[in-house]
């Protein structure tokens, strides 16, 4: 009997070191979830990758990123690292008034104070992330500076087969300045205020040379693939069509760009060593392009059609031919040396600037500042519009749905420059002034209907001709009393209350991190990321843990009552 009753309590002492060595485990596994492979992973695939810091300003930040797959995105501000009350969703998300799934992830932080720290943290899926360090991230933004003449850089993403590549994020990094970017529209047009760009210390605006300072492009199209461009700011408006998968390097000067009306625009050619040195050229409809030939022997640059010809142009010479008035493209080669591959190319032409009408001349004799030039201009091409000297910052595709009767407009031009802004068809009208900072937001006095609008912005040039830039949108029908109800605005502020519909855990890791300066750089294309965990399986374990400690306690106890007894 005693040896039967000996064998009973080790096997009790047993079944408890068993309970108290899964009971450690279980701690083990909590203390090490990072790592331990055992744990299972929570959504890896939702972990933000590549996050980059862009666009600091005085006002304004701008967060992006990519996911492996198609989740929401959002961001969650405050001016205390424990006080992120206000929360911001994807650009694309506050233009449809709906949360939408992206695996390009693009959120303006806008209406910030100058000059001040900000601390957010990354929602991507149902998580929320903080930076590399576990530490919310940090951002300071500038001091408030008067604004540089105003420059815009633009472009267009595509896909090898030349389909548009809307969603990219368009990176751009110019020497001694923070990062800028931009995010491509359905079309794949994308388009930046280059003037605008910080120096690194964010205390003023970075000075280039317009004509040959030379810029880097990295494109983020996520699992589309990305896309690499050297240009310089000679041949920046356009940047010629960037194609995922492929780098594109324009170096030589495209272009002296639009001069006052009833000019030609001028673009130039050069032939050395029996090719050319640039076989693909951008210009607007009527350009003058001239073609210096550096070589010794004679040469030409005549269109397959006939639509141009510079007729045979000597060694050491100069040419010249006018670009066609119809937008297209036109291939060309050497008619003297028609088998020269290298003298073969082609010149794809834009739609021409609009020309200073009659009504506008009027009204700039009678000095009335803006004139009622009503119908009489066309609807500025897209592609043409990055030549003008004021912008339209808030995109606005032709017809796209907003959700809010007071939109805000944003725009951009010269420091001072009047500005006409128009809303059809609930006609209003103000008159507005470019500040200091280079931008002004707009909004509608009185709440539009629901129901389509067109605005029209216009202006009078350095040149004294009238430019207006045209788009149409249709307000909806939810919620148009305020401008921050259920469904957001063109352009977020910090009131904006669109929130997913998700809990939110701020505890997995994504990489990248803020710093104190608001300095960026050029994203990287490593893909390694760290990975966040849960503690199912290990609360699993524990769980089990605890009751087979449970039922060693009463078998034990079941066995000395029994030997008592």
């Amino acid at each position: 009997m005693k040896d039967w009753l000996n064998k009973k309590r080790l096997l009790a002492i047993g079944g408890v070191l068993v309970v108290v060595v899964g009971m450690l485990v279980g701690v083990f596994l909590i203390a090490n979830q990072g790592s331990f492979s055992l744990v299972s992973k929570a959504g890896p695939t939702a972990t933000p990758r590549q996050v980059e810091i862009s666009n600091v300003d005085s006002e304004s930040f701008t967060v992006s990123w990519i996911s492996d797959t198609q989740v929401s995105g959002f961001v969650k501000y405050g001016e205390s690292p424990s006080d992120l009350k206000k929360t911001i969703s994807d650009d694309r998300d506050q233009l449809s008034g709906s949360v939408g799934l992206y695996t390009t992830h693009y959120i303006t932080v806008r209406g910030l104070m100058a000059n001040t720290d900000y601390y957010f943290v990354i929602g991507s899926g149902s998580e929320t992330y903080k930076d590399e360090n576990e530490a919310v991230y940090k951002i300071r933004t500038a001091p408030t500076v008067s604004a540089p003449e105003s420059d815009m850089i633009s472009g267009k993403v595509v896909m090898a087969d030349g389909q548009p590549v809307p969603g990219a994020v368009v990176y751009v990094e110019i020497e001694g300045g923070v990062l800028r970017s931009a995010q491509t529209k359905n079309s794949g047009v994308w388009t930046l205020p280059l003037s605008l760009t910080r120096t690194e210390d964010l205390s003023s605006y970075v000075a280039y040379d317009r004509e040959t300072t030379q810029l880097n492009i990295f494109v983020q199209a996520a699992e589309l693939g990305t896309a690499t461009a050297v240009v310089t700011t000679g041949n920046d408006s356009p940047v010629p069509d960037i194609v995922l998968g492929e780098s594109l390097e324009v170096v030589e000067d495209v272009g002296e760009g639009a001069t006052s009306s009833g000019e030609l625009q001028q673009s130039r050619l050069e032939i050395v060593d029996g090719a050319l040195a640039q076989r693909q050229l951008t210009v607007a409809a009527g350009t003058l392009v001239t073609v210096i030939n550096k070589d010794e022997e004679n040469h030409s640059v005549t269109a397959v059609g006939r639509e141009f010809d510079t007729g045979v142009i000597g060694g050491g010479s100069e040419g010249s031919f006018s670009a066609p008035d119809e937008a297209g493209t036109y291939a060309f080669y050497d008619s003297v040396n028609p088998d020269l591959e290298g003298m073969k190319g082609e010149i794809l032409v834009i739609a021409q600037m609009v020309e200073e009408t009659q009504e506008a001349t009027e009204a700039a004799e009678l000095g009335s500042g803006f004139g009622d030039i009503g119908g009489s201009y066309p609807e500025i091409d897209e592609a043409y519009e990055a030549t003008l000297s004021v912008k339209l910052v808030t995109e606005i595709d032709p017809g796209e749905n907003v959700a809010t009767s007071t939109p805000e407009i944003k725009i951009a031009g010269p420091v001072g420059q009047k500005i006409k802004i128009t809303v059809h068809s609930d006609p209003q009208t103000e008159e507005v002034t470019i500040g200091e900072d280079g931008e002004i937001g707009w909004t509608p006095p009185k709440e539009l209907e629901p129901g389509e609008h067109t605005l029209e912005i216009e202006y009078q040039d350095e040149n004294g001709v009238w430019q207006k830039i045209v788009r149409s949108f249709v307000v909806l029908a939810d919620e148009p009393t305020t401008g921050q109800g259920g469904l957001p605005a063109f352009s977020a502020t910090p009131s904006a209350t669109l929130t997913p519909t998700m809990s939110l855990t701020p505890t997995p890791t994504a990489t990248g991190s803020a710093t104190d300066s608001g300095r960026a750089t050029m994203p990287s294309t490593e893909s390694g990321v760290p990975e966040s965990g849960v503690l199912t399986l290990t609360l699993a374990i524990f769980m089990m843990g605890v009751g087979l400690f449970a039922g060693g306690v009463v078998w034990q106890y079941r066995l000395i009552k029994r030997y008592s007894s």
